[in-house]
């Protein structure tokens, strides 16, 4: 791996000035990047905990070769993590994210061990973690093991948006399991259920190795949370995939019983009576211990059955939409939940009576849905909740808004362009929004970083 560098971007940040809806709303703006390639956000924690940084990937997909982080302050570009033999097959890297206390980053990897017959899959993935300053050095931190016997903490698959807690020392992702995935391939069964889970700063995992180099050692133990069924019966509250999933607060989270819990929330795709696929919300309450298991649901789980969640680990649902006129969570466009400060609210997409996506909350205790937006167009992005938990941020009409939920009173940020905003995330200090919009440059338009002064 090559030695860090840094790139000082020749250029000189463009400063403009967008008129808001209200009168005396004036916003800067400020671009961040202009070199010819693509800096995508990511969904969690784009923002370094003191707001000096920006984390993104360079290029379209999973299959991108750069992590690099952009200052705030001068634009100066630093290389976090570069893959000199990046091919087709792999391994790739991509959706980079902060962790809140410490100066380190995790993000997705592909395989170490690439080639037309073992090529990036959603179960071919892992979570690898860059720090300041051995960015040339990822620790892996989720082990996996897809040779049976299984072993106890490790994964038998891929992982992927990961999310830190609010301490650093977990870790949440989605998950597809290899071992599911090659039965489904010899039954023609649909058994390639996506589920979630968690790393935690534990202790290491160690596995065999494998003549394919498939298996490989992990710095963290990590189990898999929630369980998934291939065929919910309607009407109840199995799932047959849990997905775009965040962690349920960040101050804290108390049960209902009034212990401080660690828990996530995500969308559970279930079935309606009618035998229709609906998303709905979900939160899983985390056992203090997760290595603990029982010998008929053991954590690795066997050749026909995917890892079980820890001993004690209860989920519930939040949401049950099938009154509404549109039942269920927006499914266009893709979205993840998010939460306020102190894990009290959960916030989601779904369509109002006229058929356009508003975003919406649902207390993580439970209780009635409560529309938060009413905008006239579909609401297009994952919503960002300032840390104050007073506002929240999102994309309609192309356009950055932001809508303050107690007196739900909105504004628009950024005025329409030919190419829309995409993918906002409000600052830890919560007065400014980072975003991505894409430019005309040498060779093509390129997905740049956008940023608010102040407000």
């Amino acid at each position: 791996m090559k030695k860090i560098f840094i790139l000082c971007l020749a250029l000189t940040l463009t400063v403009f000035t967008v008129k808001g809806i209200c009168a005396d709303t004036d916003v800067k703006i400020k671009q961040l990047t202009a070199d010819s390639k693509s800096h995508g956000l990511g969904i969690f924690d784009a923002w370094s905990g003191d707001d000096e940084w920006i984390v993104y990937a360079c290029g379209p997909n999973h299959l991108n070769d750069l992590i690099e982080k952009v200052s705030t302050k001068t634009g100066e570009i630093v290389t976090l993590y570069k893959i000199d033999n990046q091919t087709e097959y792999g391994p790739g890297c991509g959706t980079p994210s902060y962790c809140p206390t410490q100066d380190k980053v995790v993000f997705i990897h592909g395989p170490r061990n690439f080639g037309p017959d073992q090529k990036y899959e959603f179960w071919r993935r892992s979570a690898a973690v860059i720090r300041e300053p051995d960015y040339n050095r990822p620790v892996f931190i989720d082990a996996r093991d897809v040779t049976s016997p299984f072993t106890p903490g490790a994964l038998r698959g891929g992982t992927h948006c990961h999310e830190w807690s609010h301490d650093g020392e977990w870790v949440a992702f989605t998950y597809n399991d290899m071992i599911m995935a090659e039965l489904e391939k010899k039954t023609g069964r649909t058994l390639d259920l996506r589920t979630i889970g968690v790393s935690a700063n534990i202790k290491p995992v160690d596995v065999d190795e494998d003549s394919a180099g498939e298996n490989f050692d992990g710095e963290w133990f990590s189990v898999q949370l929630v369980e998934v069924v291939p065929d919910p019966e309607p009407g109840s509250d199995e799932i047959s995939r849990a997905y775009e999933n965040c962690w349920v607060g960040y101050e804290g989270y108390t049960d209902k019983n009034g212990k401080t819990q660690r828990a996530v929330a995500f969308k559970g795709k279930v079935v309606d009576n009618t035998g229709r696929e609906v998303p709905e919300i979900f939160i899983v309450d985390i056992p203090d211990d997760i290595q603990a298991d029982s010998s008929a649901h053991p954590l690795e789980g066997t050749e026909n059955k995917m890892p079980s969640p820890p001993l004690g680990t209860k989920w519930r649902r939040l949401t049950y939409t099938a009154d509404r006129k549109y039942p269920g969570l927006t499914v266009d466009p893709r979205f993840w939940l998010r939460t306020s400060p102190k894990g009290d609210k959960i916030f989601f997409l779904a369509r109002d009576d006229n058929g356009i996506n508003q975003i919406y909350y649902v207390l993580s205790l439970g209780g009635p849905i409560v529309q938060v937006t009413s905008q006239a167009t579909d609401v297009m992005s994952t919503p960002s909740i300032s840390s104050d938990g007073g506002r929240i941020c999102y994309i309609c009409e192309g356009c950055v808004y932001v809508t303050e939920i107690s007196g739900m009173r909105t504004f628009r940020v950024t005025n329409p362009a030919e190419k829309p905003a995409s993918s906002p995330i409000w600052s830890n200090s919560g007065d400014r929004i980072a975003f991505n919009r894409a430019v005309e440059g040498s060779g093509g338009r390129f997905l740049q970083i956008f940023i608010t002064e102040p407000f």
